[in-house]
């Protein structure tokens, strides 16, 4: 069973799939800052830290666009 996730980390998570999916390379946090209107790049961050330990996403550390997205199963 899928751990639950709000609105807004429903709406990073998404973009980053479907920023993915259309370029095969992830956004940096400035680009998901820009494209949901979010006040600063430490939000961001944090939605994608939640994200990552709920299991949605990998971050790979110390790389420039190294953010996957975690097949889920239903």
């Amino acid at each position: 069973m899928p751990i639950p996730i709000t609105k807004r980390q429903k709406e990073v998570l998404d973009f980053i799939t479907k920023f993915i999916a259309k370029k095969e390379y992830a956004p940096t946090l400035e680009e998901i800052k820009k494209a949901l209107k979010l006040s600063a790049v430490s939000t961001v961050y944090q939605h994608v830290k939640t994200l990552t330990n709920k299991g949605y996403l990998k971050k790979y550390p110390n790389l420039a666009r190294a953010i996957e997205v975690r097949k889920r199963k239903k």
